[in-house]
């Protein structure tokens, strides 16, 4: 799940004490209870992976090979 903190937000990431997400950059995050709660409370945004330049980290399969 691509994650960005709300317009001035600073929010802990889970289990890495001193690192935090922001409104500064879209961020990849595990999809769990921590951040679906934050997401539900309105801290963080998900980010859509069409507005951001990132990849997304699956790679898609190659179709009719095997």
């Amino acid at each position: 799940m691509l994650m960005k903190a709300i317009p001035g937000g600073k929010i802990p990431v889970r289990g890495k004490p001193g690192q935090h997400i922001t409104d500064d950059k879209a961020v990849n995050v595990p999809n769990n209870s921590y951040y679906r709660r934050l997401v539900a409370e309105g801290s963080l945004i998900e980010v859509p992976l069409e507005t951001t330049n990132q990849k997304p980290s699956a790679k898609p399969r190659k179709e009719g090979g095997k």
